[in-house]
């Protein structure tokens, strides 16, 4: 399973960018659709602000890459080799028309649903898992929580947290809180993150290896 590498830690955790403008035609609405195909391709879709689950595949032997844009947002959801299965979540600030972009080798497919807000897991809370992947929703009070963290892989490692709105988790300063920001290879550790409101947030992992997160 190749992992997702991303350009820099705060693609990984769904931070958006400046992109180019693409001329695109046809517009789908979401959320809750699914597109296949075989080689490179583009979608433009209607996407309402929140929270995005994206469950993507690759069975080619080549590259892979999966976007998400228009000309004021931009997220790289994947960029490795296949074969490639994993899934991660993107937020969109803004109701809009996005781009989604697939660069590939082989047949490919991507699900796309909204992340609906719902009770998340209660503390103590811990999950296991490998490669690119999505916990759901956990409970967390307001004020410190710790994170016990490991991961075997040997590229890009990121475990973030998202709130109700697919933000970020930042402190009152405006400083970014996730258990792992972003490390390049293995990685064991115990994370203290500050969580500015009580509440349900989302937790996505980066991973090209097996990992485990514990929250207490």
């Amino acid at each position: 399973m190749v992992s997702l590498v991303l350009c820099t830690a705060l693609l990984c955790c769904g931070c958006v960018q400046t992109a180019p403008e693409e001329d695109q035609t046809k517009v789908t609405p979401l959320p809750g659709t699914s597109y296949a195909g075989t080689g490179n391709a583009s979608e433009t879709v209607q996407m309402d602000a929140g929270l995005y689950r994206f469950a993507m595949t690759s069975n080619g032997s080549g590259p892979f890459v999966f976007e998400v844009e228009n000309p004021d947002t931009y997220g790289l959801l994947a960029h490795g080799e296949g074969p490639y299965s994993g899934t991660q979540v993107f937020g969109i600030y803004e109701n809009g028309t996005y781009n989604l972009n697939v660069t590939a080798a082989g047949p490919w497919s991507v699900n796309v649903q909204q992340a609906a807000v719902e009770a998340g897991h209660a503390l103590p809370f811990a999950v296991n898992g490998s490669g690119d992947d999505v916990a759901g929703w956990i409970d967390l009070p307001l004020g410190e929580t710790e994170f016990d963290v490991a991961n075997d892989g040997t590229s890009f490692f990121a475990a973030c947290l998202y709130n109700q709105t697919g933000h970020p988790v930042m402190d009152p300063t405006g400083t970014y809180q996730q258990p792992v920001h972003g490390n390049m290879g293995a990685y064991n550790g115990t994370v203290t993150v500050y969580i500015p409101e009580k509440g349900p947030y989302y937790l996505n992992i980066v991973s090209d290896g097996n990992w485990s997160v514990s929250v207490s």
